[in-house]
């Protein structure tokens, strides 16, 4: 698994991410919002959100040579628009994950607050001070990004190592 190279993704318009390479995890986020600035100027195309998405992890995969994706599998959201966003997302990293050939594994929202924090229904603010707590010093860019970091130590955890998930 030392070798192995993980991206892992809460996908949303502001989409957390932590990678894995060689042992060294940088993390951040991407605003993929269709509105840049005031919010009061007409707004970018209404795919622009998807397809600013799809070009950060064309360029992504290859620089830091991806071998796994791993994202919340989301199966509830809070509005409409959120689903068709999420839907989309998931969509156009799936679709770009064969075509080039990368494994991608989804973990419930429950699976990953009771791996972080010790509780499944966690909010927010549990998520970052757990972060905080196994990483002193960091400075997160929001709650998507502790919880691609939650995603990706979860996904470790599960695999062993081997970057195959354990059914047993």
């Amino acid at each position: 698994m030392k070798n192995t190279k993980i991206l892992s993704i809460d996908l949303g318009t502001h989409t957390g991410f932590a990678i894995s390479a060689n042992g060294i995890i940088e993390s951040g986020s991407v605003d993929f919002s269709r509105y840049k600035g005031c919010k009061s100027k007409p707004a970018d195309h209404i795919g622009g959100t998807f397809l600013s998405f799809d070009q950060w992890i064309k360029n992504v995969i290859p620089v830091f040579k991806i071998d796994c994706i791993v994202y919340e599998s989301v199966m509830r959201w809070s509005s409409g628009d959120a689903a068709k966003i999420y839907g989309g997302l998931r969509g156009i990293m799936l679709s770009r994950a064969a075509k080039m050939g990368i494994p991608v594994y989804g973990y419930g929202v429950t699976h990953i607050k009771k791996f972080w924090t010790g509780k499944g229904n966690s909010k927010k603010p549990a998520m970052i001070a757990e972060t905080k707590k196994r990483y002193p010093g960091i400075t997160l860019t929001g709650d998507d990004e502790a919880d691609a970091i939650a995603i990706l130590h979860l996904h470790i955890n599960q695999t062993n190592g081997t970057n195959e998930i354990n059914t047993a």
